[in-house]
Order: C-alpha cells, then sequence, then structure tokens
C-alpha cells in the first residue's frame, strides 16, 4: 500500500469502532447495513458497466489496488466485516476486531514495505512483527477502556495477525476482524 492507501486505510478503518464506540448500536448498525448495500450495490453496478469500472478505477487509483479492477474492492469487504463484525460479536469484541484491521494491517504494510527484507507467504516478517505490535497495543487499550479480559484480548491481536499473515483466500480486511472476534469472543466465553 502506498502511503494515501495506507491513510485512507486507517481512517475509513476507524469509523466503524468509532460510531460503536460513540454512537448507539442499533444506529451504528442501520447506517453500516446500508453502507454495506450501498458498497455490494455499486460492485454489481461497476461490474455490469465496464465503462463505469474503468471511470472509478482510473479516478479513485489512489486508493484500489490495480487487482481490483477485476475483484470486489478491499473498501467493500471492509464495510460488509465492519456490519458483521458489529452484527456478530458484543461491542467489547468488535471493536478491537475491527482496530486491528483497520490500524494495524496499515503499519505493517508501511513498515513490511519499508524495511521488509524475510517474506513469509505474501507478507514480510518484519510488517506482520509491527502488525503483532500495534495489535497488542489495541487488545491492552482495550482489555483497559472496554472490559475485555487480558487473555481474550491478547489472544484476538495473536489470530488477527495470523489471519493477517497466511493465505487462506479471504480478504483481509473480512479476515482479520471475524477471526479476532470470534476467537476472542469464544476466550471470553471460556
Amino acid at each position: 500500500m502506498g502511503l494515501v492507501r495506507n491513510l485512507w486505510h486507517l481512517l475509513a478503518g476507524l469509523v466503524p469502532p468509532l460510531m460503536a464506540l460513540f454512537l448507539p448500536l442499533p444506529f451504528t448498525l442501520t447506517v453500516m447495513g446500508a453502507l454495506t448495500a450501498l458498497f455490494l450495490g455499486g460492485e454489481a453496478l461497476r461490474f455490469l458497466v465496464p465503462g463505469l469500472n474503468r471511470w472509478l478505477m482510473a479516478s479513485f487509483s489512489f486508493v484500489v489496488k490495480e487487482k481490483e479492477a477485476a475483484a470486489v474492492t478491499g473498501s467493500t469487504y471492509f464495510v460488509a466485516s465492519g456490519f458483521l463484525t458489529l452484527f456478530i460479536f458484543p461491542t467489547a469484541v468488535a471493536i478491537p476486531a475491527l482496530l486491528f484491521a483497520a490500524v494495524a494491517d496499515p503499519a505493517a504494510a508501511a513498515v513490511g514495505q519499508r524495511w521488509g527484507r524475510r517474506r513469509a507467504f505474501s507478507k514480510t516478517l518484519e510488517g506482520s512483527l509491527a502488525f503483532l505490535l500495534v495489535a497488542t497495543a489495541v487488545a491492552l487499550l482495550a482489555w483497559g477502556r472496554l472490559g475485555l479480559g487480558l487473555l481474550p484480548a491478547l489472544l484476538g491481536a495473536v489470530v488477527a495477525t495470523l489471519a493477517e499473515l497466511l493465505p487462506h483466500g479471504i480478504d483481509d480486511n473480512l479476515a482479520v476482524p471475524l477471526a479476532s472476534g470470534l476467537a476472542m469472543a469464544l476466550a471470553s466465553w471460556l
């Protein structure tokens, strides 16, 4: 990711967890559900109208990857994961799960691009270490501020890191929040 894409990822990614933190959950879910429907409809429309797809890809080239011209965009996955994560999990779990993707992923990309030397799958180990460190900081904040248990929070950070690192065929913007949310929810329940 370039700098602009990393900033876009960070700023747009902060919207769902901040909404969940400061606004009533039913309102947040309504907004996120509407955005998800809007983004999915936009995806369908751009695939049905090739000229629209070309125009959108050219107009938003600063935040979309070249491969997204023929695939669902990361932004759509992120909006959908925001809705699903907030719908499925308790707020104390959903907020850090979404923050792992919003904050740790751009940090991993920035570190991996700048200092990454050792490759693991399609990522760099340096980037993955940055992801883990930032995710751990988020987990500690969730533990201190949201009432999430320390072990579930730290487990969430590790699972989020693995979901970002390991090849599984699911977009990271969807895999990271859902996998880490599931791990934290199960660990909290146990």
